[in-house]
């Protein structure tokens, strides 16, 4: 079998792509393409590669071969496979323990081909949006409580990518950038599914459509005037009515982290990434307009 991996990287589009492929399940099934996404309710796949690479649990990976279709295609898409946006602010580096996550899968499913799609994006917004989902889902806290500039120094989408070869190998790696994705989304798509429905997918969920609204630079300067609540469903309620009353528009901008020189400096290092990642893995599939 053959099985695809769409596993971020998160704040690339991720939850959009999945709704996609949500809404269009049942014509997919028909062309034996079989879905895994992040928000399929019991999401065993993703609990149980947790437990294998947790020591004290033994390698338990039941949940990933029961959710291992009799035929056909496998989709997975789940961009916690890779980590998650507050292991930014706890360790160095982006996703530290992808290495070890995608050889609990390989070793679980030895025999089946395994193909990893993933998107980069420009490092301060990267930053950014990361900061503001962590907001939405554990309450306010200052960027700088969140972005720490030394450990952050090292970070690159290169070490990434090197985790993800060192387990896939690069003939099996698709990769693009999160800024072209408006313009490769139906390319995407297609060589996802390995169909020729991105088209007749995306009408059924343009992708003008808002999945995952961000935080406005209003609601998140209200946020940071209120005490924080004990208890996380109402403070995720609040930060949800407030995200609602003060939605990004022209009276509420964007949030901006940094200022244009620091922009600059993390431009320069994302587009020499790219050409690097594009010189040390040349049988990537680096999708471009």
């Amino acid at each position: 079998m053959k099985i695809k991996l769409h596993i971020g990287a998160h704040k690339t589009a991720t939850t959009h792509i999945q709704k996609v492929l949500e809404i269009n399940r049942a014509l997919l099934l028909k062309e034996k393409v079989n879905l895994t996404l992040r928000s399929d309710s019991q999401r065993k796949f993703y609990k149980s590669l947790l437990s294998c690479i947790d020591e004290k649990k033994k390698n338990n990976i039941s949940g990933m071969l029961e959710e291992k279709p009799k035929e056909g295609l496998w989709l997975i898409s789940d961009e916690d496979i890779s980590g998650t946006s507050y292991q930014l602010k706890l360790f160095p580096h982006i996703y530290p323990t992808l290495q070890k996550r995608l050889s609990c899968i390989k070793n679980t499913f030895p025999n089946d081909t395994i193909e990893v799609y993933f998107s980069i994006r420009s490092y301060e917004n990267y930053y950014r949006s990361t900061y503001l989902e962590v907001v939405r889902n554990k309450g306010y806290m200052p960027f700088l409580d969140y972005y720490n500039k030394e450990q952050y120094k090292n970070n690159s989408w290169v070490k990434v990518i090197e985790q993800i070869v060192s387990v896939i190998p690069e003939s099996q790696i698709s990769l693009w950038r999160y800024e072209d994705f408006s313009q490769l989304f139906p390319i995407i798509l297609n060589k996802f599914t390995e169909t020729n429905l991105a088209d007749r997918m995306i009408q059924k969920y343009p992708l003008q459509t808002v999945t995952r609204p961000s935080l406005s630079s209003t609601a998140l300067k209200i946020l940071s005037g209120m005490d924080k609540l004990d208890n996380r469903r109402l403070e995720q309620e609040r930060i949800k009515k407030i995200m609602e009353e003060y939605p990004l528009n022209r009276d509420n901008p964007p949030y901006i982290a940094f200022n244009e020189n620091i922009r600059k400096k993390f431009q320069n290092q994302y587009n020499q990434d790219i050409l690097y990642i594009k010189s040390k893995f040349p049988l990537i599939s680096f999708l471009e307009i």
